[in-house]
Protein backbone atom coordinates (compact mmCIF):
# COMPACT_ATOMS: atom_id res chain seq x y z
CA UNK A 1 0.00 0.00 0.00
CA UNK A 2 1.94 3.17 -0.94
CA UNK A 3 2.16 6.31 0.81
CA UNK A 4 -1.14 7.94 2.06
CA UNK A 5 -1.62 11.65 2.40
CA UNK A 6 -4.57 12.94 4.46
CA UNK A 7 -5.62 15.71 2.09
CA UNK A 8 -7.82 18.74 4.36
CA UNK A 9 -8.41 15.99 7.32
CA UNK A 10 -10.79 13.67 4.95
CA UNK A 11 -9.69 10.15 4.12
CA UNK A 12 -8.24 10.17 1.00
CA UNK A 13 -10.84 9.08 -2.12
CA UNK A 14 -9.38 5.80 -2.89
CA UNK A 15 -9.75 4.70 0.68
CA UNK A 16 -13.75 5.12 0.75
CA UNK A 17 -14.42 2.02 -0.93
CA UNK A 18 -15.95 -0.89 0.90
CA UNK A 19 -13.26 -2.63 0.14
CA UNK A 20 -11.07 -2.50 3.77
CA UNK A 21 -7.82 -0.84 3.92
CA UNK A 22 -5.74 0.01 6.82
CA UNK A 23 -4.55 2.92 8.08
CA UNK A 24 -1.90 3.27 11.11
CA UNK A 25 -2.73 5.23 14.11
CA UNK A 26 -0.80 8.50 12.85
CA UNK A 27 -3.01 8.35 9.62
CA UNK A 28 -6.54 8.13 11.69
CA UNK A 29 -5.18 11.00 13.19
CA UNK A 30 -4.26 13.24 10.69
CA UNK A 31 -7.87 12.05 8.91
CA UNK A 32 -9.89 12.70 11.73
CA UNK A 33 -7.70 15.99 12.88
CA UNK A 34 -6.64 14.63 16.63
CA UNK A 35 -3.68 13.68 18.65
CA UNK A 36 -2.25 10.22 17.42
CA UNK A 37 -2.48 9.67 21.42
CA UNK A 38 -5.85 9.90 21.86
CA UNK A 39 -6.32 7.38 18.78
CA UNK A 40 -3.93 4.93 20.48
CA UNK A 41 -6.01 5.72 23.85
CA UNK A 42 -9.00 5.27 21.65
CA UNK A 43 -7.96 1.31 20.36
CA UNK A 44 -6.25 0.71 23.96
CA UNK A 45 -9.87 1.05 25.71
CA UNK A 46 -11.28 -0.17 23.23
CA UNK A 47 -13.46 2.30 22.02
CA UNK A 48 -11.92 1.99 18.16
CA UNK A 49 -11.46 -1.46 16.93
CA UNK A 50 -8.08 -2.26 15.56
CA UNK A 51 -5.24 -5.14 14.23
CA UNK A 52 -2.55 -5.70 15.94
CA UNK A 53 0.14 -6.80 13.08
CA UNK A 54 3.33 -7.24 16.02
CA UNK A 55 3.95 -6.15 18.90
CA UNK A 56 4.24 -2.52 17.75
CA UNK A 57 2.32 -2.30 14.66
CA UNK A 58 -1.42 -1.34 14.76
CA UNK A 59 -3.79 -0.82 11.80
CA UNK A 60 -7.23 0.79 11.76
CA UNK A 61 -9.97 -0.70 8.81
CA UNK A 62 -11.50 2.14 6.96
CA UNK A 63 -14.50 0.60 7.08
CA UNK A 64 -14.09 0.19 11.15
CA UNK A 65 -12.96 3.71 11.29
CA UNK A 66 -16.33 4.85 8.93
CA UNK A 67 -18.37 3.16 11.60
CA UNK A 68 -16.78 4.82 14.91
CA UNK A 69 -16.62 8.59 13.21
CA UNK A 70 -20.68 7.57 12.51
CA UNK A 71 -21.86 5.93 16.17
CA UNK A 72 -19.74 9.27 17.29
CA UNK A 73 -21.94 11.53 15.59
CA UNK A 74 -25.18 9.72 15.35
CA UNK A 75 -26.27 11.49 18.36
CA UNK A 76 -25.42 14.43 17.18
CA UNK A 77 -27.01 13.82 13.52
CA UNK A 78 -30.12 13.86 15.89
CA UNK A 79 -29.87 17.46 16.91
CA UNK A 80 -30.53 18.90 13.77
CA UNK A 81 -30.39 22.70 15.02
CA UNK A 82 -27.02 22.06 15.24
CA UNK A 83 -24.44 21.39 18.68
CA UNK A 84 -22.34 23.78 20.62
CA UNK A 85 -18.71 23.15 20.31
CA UNK A 86 -18.99 21.15 23.92
CA UNK A 87 -22.02 18.90 23.15
CA UNK A 88 -19.98 18.05 19.51
CA UNK A 89 -16.44 17.54 21.82
CA UNK A 90 -18.24 14.95 24.22
CA UNK A 91 -20.24 13.22 21.44
CA UNK A 92 -17.22 13.02 19.56
CA UNK A 93 -15.00 12.46 22.82
CA UNK A 94 -12.59 15.09 21.80
CA UNK A 95 -11.67 18.63 23.96
CA UNK A 96 -13.66 21.36 23.38
CA UNK A 97 -10.65 23.08 21.97
CA UNK A 98 -10.05 20.47 19.47
CA UNK A 99 -13.57 21.50 17.97
CA UNK A 100 -13.06 24.96 18.52
CA UNK A 101 -10.05 24.80 16.69
CA UNK A 102 -11.91 22.85 13.85
CA UNK A 103 -14.43 26.31 13.73
CA UNK A 104 -11.27 28.80 13.26
CA UNK A 105 -9.76 26.41 10.44
CA UNK A 106 -12.96 26.58 8.63
CA UNK A 107 -12.92 22.91 8.72
CA UNK A 108 -16.19 23.03 10.60
CA UNK A 109 -19.06 25.56 9.75
CA UNK A 110 -20.94 27.19 12.86
CA UNK A 111 -23.02 30.53 12.73
CA UNK A 112 -22.51 32.38 16.27
CA UNK A 113 -25.92 33.31 17.53
CA UNK A 114 -27.15 34.61 21.33
CA UNK A 115 -26.21 31.47 23.07
CA UNK A 116 -22.81 31.17 21.42
CA UNK A 117 -21.63 29.12 18.64
CA UNK A 118 -23.66 26.13 16.87
CA UNK A 119 -21.59 23.74 14.65
CA UNK A 120 -23.35 22.74 11.36
CA UNK A 121 -24.41 19.19 11.42
CA UNK A 122 -23.97 18.94 7.81
CA UNK A 123 -20.63 19.88 7.98
CA UNK A 124 -19.77 17.19 10.51
CA UNK A 125 -21.25 14.61 7.92
CA UNK A 126 -19.25 15.85 5.50
CA UNK A 127 -16.00 15.58 6.99
CA UNK A 128 -16.90 11.43 7.33
CA UNK A 129 -15.54 9.52 4.35
CA UNK A 130 -18.66 8.25 2.03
Amino acid sequence: MGRLRSVGGRIPSDMRSETPRYLTPNQVARALEIRCDYVRELIATGKLPAVRLSARALRVSTVTLRAFVAARTAEANRMRAGASPSELAVTLGVTAATVRRLIRRGTLTATRGPGGYRVHLDAITALLPE
